[in-house]
């Protein structure tokens, strides 16, 4: 977790940097889009990272967060399903 907290470290100092300098339009007056979400118990497992309620509630409204859960089980390690998790991603 050390690596992750610094890495995001890193990325909001370049951000700052470049947003400070000018030298992108884009981000020039726009305060850093990204943020660190934490989530503990899923180790390097992307599906369980991605069906962590921690990750759903940062990306997603509560109401599509609680439909996501409730199709997948829950997410933060249980048994879940790609499959059953793909429906929420358009192909």
């Amino acid at each position: 977790m050390e690596i992750v907290h610094a890495f995001y470290q890193h990325v909001q100092h370049v951000y700052a940097e470049v947003a400070e300098s000018g030298e992108c339009s884009a981000c020039r007056d726009r305060p850093l889009t990204h943020r660190f979400v934490p989530v503990a118990g899923v180790g390097h497992s992307h599906c369980s990272i991605f069906q962590s309620k921690e990750l759903l509630a940062a990306m997603f409204a509560d109401e599509t967060v609680a439909a996501m859960q409730a199709a997948t089980g829950g997410g933060n390690g249980t048994a879940t399903s790609s499959a059953k998790f793909a429906q929420w991603y358009p192909k």
